[in-house]
């Protein structure tokens, strides 16, 4: 039969990541209800009942943007063992700039289970990281973390030309460094980006036995000529 424990976090959230250790202590990661940096993510130890503040270093231009709290960042582990766990976060609505989620920066995060958070920043080898509202994240069994779609703004802007808003159309598969101790990350594109159907967000993924299942999307939030059901994307894909 089922069973059902609850207990407080110390702050509301809404759009919150999910993370593991190899062991099952949770780590709970943005979506908090204010803008303060400090309470970005809580750590809950296997077996406990109740999450712990985790406290927050790091980068210092990280520390000091504003757009750094999100709601729905999109989150995925790097690596992981019983004490530490990497993870990258990228995209996400921030408070500070609500209606433009290509503001958010993206940055890695190293959480030790004894209750610290170093937050490190992150690039590509070649190209560039997108992320917005959305985005799905996956990791999969090789490794390899899986980004793909989100809505980056409401509105027409550059990164999207053509568009009346900003919707990516990126699939982007990543591989992470064999050490992540440093200050800053360098992830290596494990292919080439490769493209939806349509540009989309808010798709569904699976880790599948080779490649990875992307299903569904919604295409549009202000075009006047796409609402309802014709917003939403029919489309079942695999990314191998």
């Amino acid at each position: 039969k089922g069973t059902s424990e609850s207990f407080d976090m110390l702050h509301a959230r809404a759009g919150a990541a999910l993370l593991t250790f190899a062991d099952g202590t949770v780590v709970i990661w943005g979506g908090q209800e204010s803008q303060n940096s400090a309470h970005m993510g809580e750590l809950l130890v296997k077996g406990g009942t109740k999450t712990t503040a985790l406290q927050i270093s790091g980068a210092k231009a990280l520390l000091d943007d504003a757009n750094l709290p999100t709601y729905g960042a999109a989150a995925a582990v790097l690596r992981r063992t019983d004490n530490k766990l990497w993870f990258l976060v990228a995209g996400g609505q921030p408070y500070k700039t609500p209606t433009l989620a290509d503001a958010a920066p993206a940055y890695v995060v190293e959480v030790d289970k004894g209750g610290t958070a170093v937050l490190k920043s992150v690039s590509l080898s070649s190209g560039t990281l997108r992320a917005g509202v959305g985005t799905v994240a996956k990791r999969l069994p090789s490794g390899q973390v899986l980004f793909a779609g989100g809505l980056l703004a409401h509105y027409a802007v550059p990164a999207c030309a053509g568009q009346p808003e900003c919707i990516i159309n990126d699939v982007q598969l990543l591989e992470a460094p064999a050490v992540l101790s440093g200050e800053a990350v360098v992830l290596t594109a494990a292919m080439p980006a490769g493209q939806l159907n349509v540009p989309s967000f808010g798709l569904s993924a699976a880790p599948l036995p080779a490649g990875v299942l992307l299903v569904g999307g919604q295409t549009s939030v202000v075009d006047a000529k796409v609402s309802g059901a014709d917003a939403l994307d029919p489309t079942a894909r695999v990314v191998v």
